[in-house]
């Protein structure tokens, strides 16, 4: 019964301590109760401390009892089940809270935002800029026009509406951009603007790297003929663009479906669009390819 009494604390913690032996960490899992029955006592002895039933180096194993086995007294068995029965429910406990702060910690974490780039530059739709940006921003996306001119954050649109953009085109591409990249790049027209955009050398490689990981793109207006279609994003994909320029779509053999008489055109990871008046439309389905369908109509 002293003995029980002396192991007792360690039967009490066992389920969140851990026994380091010879060099290595023991789980508690290892703490095993060893009874040795004999007429006169009873021992119990936790295996890595003394005598052990386990060997190990610098441990000798515990001699076999020549004496004939009995049954220990009811309070030494008592005391071992109570203590047993302890640690049980300590581990389950242990084992019950760690699933419940998992299951709180997902639940309490807020859905990751949105990230939305919309280049501009001088020449720029402006109707297709702001109903672009506004709807976006509206459904709750993170927003960032950026200027492609150099060191310049105001651009002059194509009726001569000035806007400034939120950081110029180096300051969000590249390594200075997110680490995630984009979740969706959307891309107004405009003449000469749709040029400038398509001609930016620090833009193309985001726009490169965005569509072969099959992430939404968007294009209004001139810029599906002007800048995907001369950069091969339209390959093999259902586009429609501004009247003026649909000769321009389908130059690849590989198009089955090279232009689509619509105000909006999706198909696979590319949306397209004819031109201001179609702007909202456009902007509506690049919020339902970010925040599904029923965000869009809420939103709309």
């Amino acid at each position: 019964d002293r003995t029980v009494e002396r192991y007792a604390p360690v039967f009490k913690s066992i389920a969140a301590r851990s026994l380091r032996t010879n060099g290595r960490a023991q789980p508690h899992w290892r703490w095993r109760v060893f009874e040795v029955r004999s007429r006169k006592r009873s021992h119990v002895f936790p295996p890595g401390r003394g005598l052990s039933p386990w060997p190990r180096d610098g441990h000798e194993r515990c001699p076999a009892s020549t004496d004939t086995p009995t049954a220990l007294s009811s309070d030494s068995e008592s005391s071992t089940y109570a203590h047993r029965e302890i640690a049980s429910q300590m581990a389950r406990f242990l084992r019950l809270s760690l699933v419940i702060a998992c299951v709180s910690a997902l639940s309490s974490t807020p859905a990751a935002t949105k990230r939305v780039l919309v280049p501009v530059a001088d020449g720029t739709e402006e109707i297709e800029v702001v109903t672009v940006v506004d709807v976006l921003r509206r459904a709750g996306a993170d927003v960032t026009l950026a200027s492609v001119e150099d060191d310049r954050a105001e651009v002059v649109c194509s009726r001569g509406v000035r806007l400034v953009a939120d950081a110029l085109v180096k300051e969000v591409t590249g390594r200075t951009g997110p680490r995630g990249g984009w979740d969706l790049i959307a891309i107004p027209g405009g003449m000469p603007g749709s040029e400038r955009i398509r001609d930016s050398v620090r833009l193309h490689p985001t726009l490169e790297k965005h569509w072969r990981a099959l992430r939404p793109i968007a294009g209004i207006c001139a810029a599906p003929a002007v800048l995907f279609e001369p950069k091969g994003f339209l390959e093999g994909i259902a586009a429609t663009s501004h009247p003026a320029f649909v000769d321009e779509i389908g130059g690849s053999l590989e198009e089955t479906a090279p232009y689509v008489d619509g105000r909006v055109i999706w198909d696979a990871n590319v949306i397209t669009s004819r031109g201001p008046g179609t702007a909202l439309e456009w902007s509506l389905c690049c919020v339902e390819a970010l925040f599904g369908k029923e965000k869009a109509i809420e939103v709309a």
